[in-house]
């Protein structure tokens, strides 16, 4: 009994003597696991700082730390800078159209050393552990490919394309339509152009990064606006409009022929809208106009472009008994001796313009041509788009000319000559009433007008007559122009 109870003690003394040192033990573990992850953490700091098994445009970076990595890579910035690029255009066939040498710095592209670098670190972020180095080592993967980062200052990169653009762009040539004032036509065939694409700076820096210094760029196909089926279906002519000018106001006339051109041949598909001060441009001495007089302020100034209101309200008036869809038209302050009231339509650059839209369903052309005094507007168009058109003028007042006497002491006492001849000023409403078959006709108000009267100013003579001349002399007054010509 004593010897069991002893055992059985000294069992039970056991038992509470292990269960007192375990604490210890786990204490031990826990430590040498810390002890452990510390060690790990300290590696993978260690390994972290450095960048490992990564390229960048043909240089491995394998076992270099940031800083190292940053020179190496500054070194190839510098080279980049200053690499000579040759930039080759091709068209859509492949054939080369043109070509430039030039560098990167030249069209506002920069290399990046320093966020290289940092892409590649981060890259390297994959073998920050010793078993990953050595999976590494045992599968002998490739480099990691990091690509050179670029920066492009816009600035000097838009200014460098619009220099090349200038050089390498051919824009394309519209279908033309030439029609003789005797009626032959001729149709001049389209030609397609050639365009740089949206970011031409892209494809400079996928070659930049792959280290490569020649880069073909192919050029964008520009399509013509106006082709050949365009033209053909114009085959009638839907209106003209004449009216008269004097060839003896040289200027003027000039300014008329210059207008005219510009407006010939414009061809509008369905839906278009034709701008007189966008198509002709501004009326300057730079742009080949000459000073004559204009409307300002209701008084007859010289100035440039003197004239063009001529065309504008020729065309007006055609475009009227076209029956196309005006869209903008202003009056004059008076009115005009080439054009009835009502049917004139002044334009100012910038501020005034003649706009109208092609309301039918096919293309329409305008022919215009101003010789030996006569000013020719016609609009052609589809044989489907013709309507009857008639115009109405309705005249509700009448203002008066009023009368200016100016003392002439250069002239004769009793000689009288008239320096403006003047206008009645007057209340105009104009309508429109197309009639086509199977349908009733449609009646258009289009404008309602109110022109003042323009002062009639004469001089009258003032010095002695010498003895024995008549004492009265007929008066001089400028030349009558005729009205405009209407026709359907």
């Amino acid at each position: 009994m004593e010897t069991a109870e002893l055992n059985d003690q000294i069992g039970v003394s056991g038992v509470t003597t292990v269960r007192k040192r375990m604490p210890h033990a786990w204490l031990i573990l826990m430590l040498v696991a810390l002890a452990a992850g510390v060690g790990v953490h300290r590696l993978r700091s260690y390994l972290s700082g450095y960048i490992y098994h990564v390229r960048v445009g043909g240089i491995v970076l394998d076992g270099v730390t940031l800083p190292v990595a940053q020179d190496r890579l500054r070194a190839v910035a510098a080279q980049l800078d200053s690499l000579q690029m040759t930039l080759r255009f091709t068209d859509d066939t492949g054939r080369e159209v043109h070509s430039l040498t030039t560098t990167p710095q030249q069209m506002g592209i920069t290399p990046d050393a320093e966020r290289t670098s940092k892409n590649a670190l981060h890259a390297a972020s994959r073998w920050n552990s010793v078993p990953a180095l050595v999976l590494r080592n045992v599968s002998r993967e490739p480099p990691v490919e990091v690509r050179f980062v670029f920066a492009v200052d816009k600035a000097r990169s838009e200014r460098f394309w619009r220099q090349v653009r200038q050089r390498v762009e051919r824009p394309p040539q519209d279908a033309r339509l030439i029609i003789s004032p005797d009626g032959v036509r001729q149709v001049v065939p389209e030609r397609s152009g050639l365009k740089l694409p949206a970011e031409p700076v892209q494809s400079v820096l996928e070659v930049l990064q792959d280290m490569r210094s020649s880069v073909t760029i192919p050029l964008q196909t520009a399509l013509p606006r106006i082709t050949t089926d365009h033209l053909h279906t114009i085959d009638t002519q839907l209106s003209t409009a004449v009216t008269r000018f004097s060839e003896a106001q040289r200027n003027r006339s000039h300014n008329i022929r210059q207008a005219t051109a510009r407006i010939n041949g414009v061809v509008l598909l369905p839906g278009e809208v034709f701008s007189y001060n966008q198509t002709v441009g501004p009326r300057t001495l730079r742009e080949g106009f000459r000073k004559a007089p204009v409307i300002v302020h209701g008084e007859l100034v010289p100035g440039d472009g003197g004239g063009v209101c001529q065309v504008s309200s020729t065309l007006y008036m055609a475009a009227l008994q076209a029956g196309l869809e005006i869209a903008q038209r202003s009056k004059h302050a008076f009115p005009i001796g080439y054009a009835p009231a009502g049917l004139d339509a002044t334009v100012v650059y910038g501020a005034l313009d003649l706009r109208f839209r092609n309301s039918t369903s096919y293309p329409i052309a305008i022919m215009a041509y101003a010789h030996r005094g006569k000013m020719v507007v016609q609009v052609w168009g589809n044989l489907q788009a013709k309507r009857r058109v008639r115009i109405q003028r309705v005249v509700h007042s009448v203002i008066e000319t009023p009368v200016k006497t100016v003392p002439a002491p250069h002239l004769p006492e009793g000689v009288q000559r008239v320096v403006t001849k003047g206008h009645a000023g007057m209340k105009v409403s104009v309508c429109r009433i197309i009639e086509e078959p199977g349908k009733p006709p449609v009646r258009e108000k289009i404008s309602t007008d109110s022109y003042r009267p323009q002062t009639r100013v004469v001089m009258v003579g003032q010095a002695p007559r010498p003895a024995g001349e008549p004492t009265v002399q007929p008066n001089q007054s400028p030349p009558q122009e005729e009205e405009p010509l209407l026709q359907p």
